[in-house]
């Protein structure tokens, strides 16, 4: 009797860990970028209120940190559940428009807290040399929220062989949860013009003409104010449809940590 009290006690909490949703985090829980970059340095000035505005949140120009022309990595500390993570740069000493990044890794569809350690870009094959001022950014959605945030660090290239590595720099990927999209499911922006991404099987991405949504009317007095708003929207409709596919994701992983550790305990109890 008390073992069949035990397996109905065990089932009522896996039937509990399976629908387990995790709370939507507000930017402004945060005091700095919940997705900040640790390796480049970041811009300081973190401001909540201005985290969704692009093409760096609202924090000024910072100061440059060495980077090498090849073979630099790419470090991140991620504070909550995000979605729809990108990495761009732009050859630009302080962009203004968002459409002057490129992407050059695959989208992070889902990541929990933790750290995450990647490849920086390749400037060499890019077309960039020593001395080149460069703008990294990474845009991030919050789980269950479309809005995009921006987040920038500022560096300037320089030999590989000329480059010194901080002693403290750390590389790894801590994150629970960790989905990286395919190539043909990924954000890909090209500098100036355009996206060529392709949609992805689960409409994680969509191809967008920037240079279209933020091209300026000459025959509106209002074509410019328009073309703000147009640009404001494109990245997030550039992934819009992966929020939905994403937190459910996030869910159901979030949901399978629960079922595992339910079904330990049920079993704990049982001997």
């Amino acid at each position: 009797m008390f073992t069949s009290a035990l397996l109905v006690a065990s089932a009522l909490v896996l039937a509990h860990a399976a629908v387990v949703v995790p709370r939507a985090a507000s930017i402004t829980d945060f005091s700095t970028s919940p997705v900040e970059f640790t390796y480049p340095p970041p811009r300081s000035g973190y401001n909540a209120n201005n985290a969704t505005a692009y093409p760096c949140g609202g924090a000024e120009l910072g100061t440059r940190t060495n980077y090498p022309l090849t073979g630099g990595r790419i470090g991140l500390d991620v504070d909550t559940l995000a979605a729809n993570v990108n990495l761009m740069y732009a050859n630009s000493s302080n962009p203004t428009t968002f459409h002057q990044f490129s992407t050059f890794t695959d989208t992070i569809l889902d990541v929990s807290d933790g750290a995450w350690c990647g490849a920086g870009p390749n400037f060499q094959t890019e077309g960039l040399t020593s001395g080149n001022d460069v703008t990294l950014l990474v845009i991030y959605q919050l789980y269950g929220n479309k809005t995009y945030m921006y987040h920038c660090a500022d560096i300037k290239i320089v030999e590989a062989s000329a480059y010194i590595a901080p002693t403290d720099l750390a590389c790894s990927n801590s994150s629970a949860v960790l989905k990286t999209a395919t190539d043909d499911e990924s954000l890909v922006l090209k500098g100036s013009n355009y996206s060529a991404a392709q949609e992805g099987i689960d409409g994680q991405t969509v191809s967008i003409d920037l240079a279209a949504a933020t091209a300026v009317p000459s025959s509106s007095a209002s074509g410019s104010e328009s073309s703000a708003v147009a640009a404001s929207s494109a990245a997030s409709s550039a992934a819009a449809s992966a929020s939905s596919t994403s937190s459910a994701g996030i869910s159901s992983q979030i949901g399978g940590l629960g079922i595992v550790s339910a079904a330990i305990g049920g079993c704990y109890l049982l001997l």
